[in-house]
């Protein structure tokens, strides 16, 4: 399969900090081999530019492993004060850092290393297990692998057709 720029920049992010596994995602082995600080809140999660440090609002591990995710996003793409910047850009910045998460949560590469049931929920669950996610974001990003998965072979089918 193909990767997307984000998936490519994943890898290499994982691979930088020698992570290879779903059982090696801990949000704090990876804030530790990242250099970013956690403060936990009791309301609010946001990344704070200004002290490098990734403000997550307490809850389950899965909430707060989605959420470091997300934040994370921001402190990987994105500048600026999003109480000075346009709303558009801060909505387009809030989806980025939300994609960020479902493929920094559940990474592409350790993806295709697992062999996925067919049956869907059965999927899902395993991926709730394997990357200590919700649910939702589960079946959510299991959806964009296989969706991913089936643009690819079809690309592949066009052009084998396409040289006979």
């Amino acid at each position: 399969m193909v990767y997307s720029a984000l998936e490519d920049y994943i890898k290499e992010l994982y691979s930088s900090i020698a992570i290879k596994l779903p059982c090696q995602l801990d949000i704090f082995i990876l804030a530790e081999r990242l250099n970013v600080d956690i403060v936990f809140s009791k309301s609010v999660s946001f990344y704070d530019e200004e002290n490098d440090c990734i403000v997550i609002e307490h809850s389950s591990s899965e909430r707060l492993w989605q959420r470091f995710g997300h934040e994370l996003g921001h402190r990987e793409r994105h500048v600026g004060n999003h109480p000075s910047l346009p709303q558009d850009f801060v909505n387009y910045q809030e989806w980025d850092a939300t994609v960020f998460s479902y493929h920094f949560c559940v990474p592409t590469f350790m993806l295709e290393g697992i062999k996925i049931p067919p049956i869907r929920n059965q999927a899902i669950q395993l991926l709730t297990e394997l990357f200590n996610v919700e649910f939702e974001f589960a079946e959510k990003r299991l959806d964009m692998f296989l969706r991913k998965k089936r643009e690819s072979f079809f690309q592949n089918s066009f052009k084998m057709g396409a040289l006979k």
